[in-house]
């Protein structure tokens, strides 16, 4: 990750990460580059709380939910990095405007600030399209 700019699972990285392979971590030595991967792998996930809401679409399939609450609320929620957020209308409008298709590859490829598939690398592309849809 740190001297590709690739994410594990696919997609390239991008925004602050990015940033900071460019400025920082190209100075670092190989040596370097594997102590803080050794040091990143022995920590404890973080992982942020589920949020306890009820679903707010009926009808949606619950691995759905899950994904969307575990991937996507984080940005899509508060509109973070210039994401769009859940339910604006009209943020979503040119989005939306270019086409299903387009959606569906930039959620499976990144855009923007947002990296491949949200970060979901086990999502597969039934998986994205719902998210989507």
């Amino acid at each position: 990750m740190f001297s590709h700019n690739e994410l594990p699972g696919g997609g390239k990285v991008q925004g602050p990460m990015l940033e900071a392979n460019q400025n920082s971590f190209q100075y670092l030595t190989e040596e370097d580059l594997y102590a803080i991967a050794t040091y990143v792998k022995a920590l404890e996930p973080r992982v942020a709380p589920k949020k306890a809401s009820a679903n707010p679409i009926a009808g949606v399939d619950p691995k759905v939910l899950d994904h969307y609450q575990t991937f996507c609320s984080g940005c899509h929620d508060m509109g973070s990095a210039g994401a769009p957020k859940f339910g604006n209308a009209a943020e979503w409008a040119g989005p939306i405007a270019l086409g299903k298709e387009t959606l569906y590859k930039n959620a499976t490829n990144g855009i923007g600030g947002m990296p491949a598939k949200g970060l979901c690398a086990a999502c597969t592309e039934e998986d994205i399209h719902a998210l989507v849809d």
